[in-house]
């Protein structure tokens, strides 16, 4: 238990890190007024993913319950795995698109006309890139209910490479 919880803990650690050192690094960079407008931009945009993986956590049990029979079904599991994967694509995607097109008057409520008008393409690329890695949810479900230990070095090692991303970005 306490080394399943240590590693939890590591892979908590990787979101973490992702989620708010970036805004440390574009707040260093690039200043508070475009912190502001990145952290504005990512916190809506980053509700695609709490979204789409909320439709496939129900899935999982079925799929961990499926794994440990001692005589797997495995078109059964392959179907259900199919079917948690359609459901999270549609999810990230369907969500990514509604916000696309609804990008004017999200960020107008957000900010004010003259900022939002401005950061619309912004909005646009982050959704676009939070509705693919949004696809995930499924695989990274399965990996933390089989093997904890390469989802930790997984979450730790594609957060640190992300923020060194987006240092280089904001660089740029």
């Amino acid at each position: 238990v306490g080394r399943y919880s240590v590693i939890t803990w590591l892979t908590s650690l990787g979101s973490a890190l992702f989620s708010r050192v970036d805004r440390l690094i574009i707040g260093s960079l690039l200043g508070t007024q475009v912190l502001g407008i990145y952290a504005g931009i990512t916190d809506i945009t980053c509700q695609i993913n709490v979204f789409s993986s909320l439709l496939v956590q129900p899935l999982l049990p079925s799929l961990s319950n499926l794994t440990a029979q001692q005589n797997i079904d495995v078109s059964k599991l392959q179907q259900q795995i199919k079917q948690a994967i359609q459901i999270n694509a549609v999810a990230a995607l369907g969500l990514g698109a509604s916000l696309i097109t609804l990008s004017p008057l999200v960020l107008n409520l957000v900010f004010p006309s003259e900022i939002a008008n401005k950061y619309i393409a912004h909005f646009c690329i982050a959704t676009v890139i939070y509705s693919l890695s949004s696809m995930n949810a499924v695989g990274f479900f399965i990996l933390l209910s089989n093997s904890v230990t390469t989802c930790a070095v997984v979450q730790l090692i594609s957060s640190i490479l992300s923020l060194a991303l987006i240092a280089l970005a904001a660089r740029m």
